[in-house]
């Protein structure tokens, strides 16, 4: 390769070289911009739980809630307990939710925590179900800690684990929420 008087690259090095950072920065851009789709489709899952399941008053309905989960799918939901599989859950929607939805119920999902590792995610936020107490006014019926577990196959973001915990001080609440920032947490919480 010949070298110009003044020491730089050849006009060809040169443009090769910025071909090569071209492509690496192409690159970047494209694996971030998957990791923000990723982010955003995790998000929507869990989104579009409050509203699903607060207008299914049908078995129908029940069952296309239930796959938002994989097919053998868990939805534990501590003192009420854990149901496994689409058809399970399904039935537990019947059991608590079918007679709320008439007189107003408003599951609220609070922004989540995402965590994604290739086809795997974990995602951490708050929920708050909301009932009505006359005709203008809500209380908080339950507020809850979530750890939602999801796995991407062929393309489409599912459940495999949610696990809900109210928050009324029991350790199994707080114990889903101690992992928010892994090993960051666990070291600011070790130094106070």
């Amino acid at each position: 390769m010949s070298m110009p008087a003044h020491g730089g690259m050849s006009g060809s090095a040169s443009a090769e070289s910025s071909e090569q950072d071209r492509d690496v920065r192409l690159a970047a851009l494209e694996a971030e911009v998957a990791r923000l789709r990723d982010h955003q489709e995790v998000c929507r899952v869990i989104a579009s739980y409050g509203p699903l399941v607060d207008t299914t008053s049908t078995a129908q309905q029940a069952a296309q809630l239930a796959c938002l989960w994989h097919e053998d799918g868990i939805y534990d939901i501590g003192a009420v307990g854990a149901m496994q599989g689409r058809e399970a859950i399904a039935e537990v929607f019947a059991e608590r939710h079918f007679d709320m939805v008439p007189s107003g119920v408003c599951h609220v999902m609070g922004l989540p925590h995402v965590r994604i590792d290739g086809d795997r995610a974990i995602a951490l936020n708050y929920s708050c179900v909301f009932r009505p107490d006359g005709e203008e006014r809500f209380y908080a019926w339950r507020v809850s800690a979530n750890r939602w577990e999801l796995r991407r196959v062929a393309g489409i973001w599912r459940i495999d684990r949610r696990t809900n915990r109210l928050m009324n001080g029991h350790p199994d609440a707080r114990a889903l929420l101690d992992d928010i920032d892994g090993p960051i947490a666990t070291e600011t919480r070790d130094q106070q």
